[in-house]
């Protein structure tokens, strides 16, 4: 049982890790179902300490480290995610996905009330079994446990999640599913970046200073040359865009923008053919944009296979490494009760 429930918890963590801005997105809709008042509450704070327990119980689960106490705090927290999913239910029907497995694996909150339940079993019983059971607790494995669980989260809300499961992920064709507008609410799509250039987006949802950015003045003197389409996408009429007159504003529903970036600030970058080949979040990572212009995509790939693949590795040594060490311990105590027996 605990395997099971320790495996569940990780894949939930490892998915919504690889998405904390749109988990972010999920957490607000469940606050604002019952709360109509504005609130103060950061939401990506909530949802990037929810991936790292969840990563952290199910770890501790696996090399069987404090079980009685992941346990409870899991117990704990299923039931207050029932309880928000039943509610939720029996309020309203506009949350479609209740953001379980990101989006990854999308359930609707009738499938997530019985999965619930499910593991609210799952949960109980070994719980019962371990009220005896000696608490085993090792600094050292908890310290690389943090550390596992942080890598993802952390990486996918500063650089942008190095996976996405969303509809304009990078190596998506647009193929005409990308709706932009000019100031008269016409779609220009079809008419501008389809010219056999390379286009760069400039996502803006907040008021930004675009000019301390230096990081955009090599594209934009690729711009000014003619050699690349550029344009800023914004869903707000009232973003000033100093120093970048000639540039073009068009305008995108901001579901679509968050589907786009998962940050406020920051470049798409599709090549000649509307592929989307690179993404960058400019708030937190500045990026000179000084080589393979409109070539990035096996770039990207690489970055997102090496920050994935580190994790895994990671999680791969530490599991193997631990359930190793409860092997020999457990064949050390046959040996004592052995020996102990012939001395008898």
């Amino acid at each position: 049982c605990c395997i099971f429930l320790g495996l569940i918890l990780i894949i939930s963590s490892l998915l919504k890790s690889l998405d904390p801005v749109g988990v972010s997105y999920k957490i607000e809709e469940y606050i604002n179902l019952f709360s109509e008042y504005e609130h103060g509450i950061d939401t990506i704070v909530i949802a990037i300490s929810l991936c790292i327990i969840e990563m952290v119980l199910g770890l501790c689960l696996i090399v069987n480290m404090a079980e009685r106490i992941a346990l409870v705090i899991t117990l704990f927290m299923l039931s207050c995610f029932t309880l928000i999913i039943y509610m939720a239910v029996a309020m309203s029907d506009n949350i479609i996905n209740c953001g379980c497995f990101g989006d990854a694996i999308p359930l609707s909150n009738e499938a997530t009330f019985v999965k619930n339940i499910v593991l609210l079993l799952f949960t109980i019983v070994p719980l019962c079994k371990s009220k005896n059971k000696k608490i085993t607790f090792n600094v050292a494995s908890l310290f690389k446990i943090l550390l596992i669980s942080i890598i993802i989260p952390l990486y996918s809300y500063f650089y942008l999640p190095p996976y996405e499961f969303l509809p304009y992920r990078i190596g998506k064709h647009l193929d005409g599913s990308l709706q932009i507008y000019d100031s008269d609410f016409n779609n220009i799509e079809n008419d501008y970046y389809r010219n056999g250039k390379p286009t760069y987006i400039l996502i803006v949802r907040d008021d930004v200073n675009i000019f301390d950015s230096k990081n955009l003045s090599k594209l934009y003197d690729l711009y000014r040359k003619a050699e690349i389409n550029m344009f800023i996408a914004t869903d707000k009429s009232d973003i000033l865009i100093d120093y970048y007159d000639d540039v073009p504003v068009f305008y995108m529903d901001n579901i679509v923008l968050k589907s786009l970036l998962r940050s406020s600030f920051g470049i798409v970058s599709l090549n000649s053919h509307t592929q989307v080949v690179g993404k960058w979040n400019l708030r937190y990572t500045p990026y000179k944009f000084n080589r393979h212009i409109g070539n990035e995509y096996y770039y990207e790939i690489m970055k997102s296979v090496f920050i994935i693949g580190f994790w895994f590795i990671s999680f791969y040594l530490f599991i193997f490494k631990n359930i190793r060490n409860s092997i020999k311990e457990k064949d050390n105590c046959v040996l004592l009760d052995n020996y102990f027996k012939e001395q008898e």
